[in-house]
């Protein structure tokens, strides 16, 4: 019984894990495939200037509430004077970034938390490593094997091998039993 105890906690541990991690590499794919679809052509994250500027930190610089409004309709702030809105406008050739109305919140959230996330590749090492900055992979380089895709693939594979040795040690132990309930004397048939 103690066995048992152990083995539903230790897969309800993992499972956990798991979907945590599912929760958190969608979170993270969601931004990232906004920001691509709607940002990367005139931003980079840690890269420099392209035709707006480089969004590494954007968190520390600005507010979150000016950067939904900035997002929804630059135009807009720069029609109303905002210090900052106008100095960006000026400084990028008044050139107006495009306007986002129809983003959700949670869509400029997640988009706003991908640019935080690639703003701090390094969190969990050494606080003096970088990682390098890259757009796209190159050529030579395989896939990275700390991907949280990877490393979610890694957990439900791991997950399921955990499920299959209980199964298994489940039907043996339920074999066991059978046989020697057929194997003894039942003379009350």
């Amino acid at each position: 019984m103690c066995q048992l105890k152990y083995v539903i906690n230790s897969v309800l541990l993992i499972a956990l894990f798991s979907s945590s991690q599912m929760v958190l590499a969608v979170g993270n794919m969601e931004g990232k495939a906004l920001f691509k679809d709607n940002c990367k052509a005139c931003h980079t994250v840690g890269n420099g200037k392209l035709v707006g500027p480089d969004l590494k930190d954007i968190d520390k610089k600005r507010n979150e509430a000016w950067l939904f409004k900035w997002i929804k309709s630059s135009r807009s702030m720069i029609n109303s004077n905002d210090p900052d809105a106008v100095a960006l406008f000026t400084e990028f050739n008044k050139v107006p970034m495009n306007e986002f109305p129809n983003l959700a919140d949670p869509q400029i959230k997640a988009i706003l938390e991908y640019i935080k996330d690639e703003s701090n590749p390094s969190i969990g090492l050494a606080s003096n490593a970088t990682l390098p900055q890259t757009n796209e992979a190159s050529p030579n380089q395989g896939p990275s094997l700390f991907s949280a895709p990877f490393n979610l693939l890694l957990g439900l594979i791991g997950l399921l091998l955990l499920v299959i040795y209980f199964l298994a040690q489940t039907i043996k132990r339920l074999s066991e039993q059978l046989s020697d309930f057929y194997s003894n004397d039942r003379s009350f048939f």
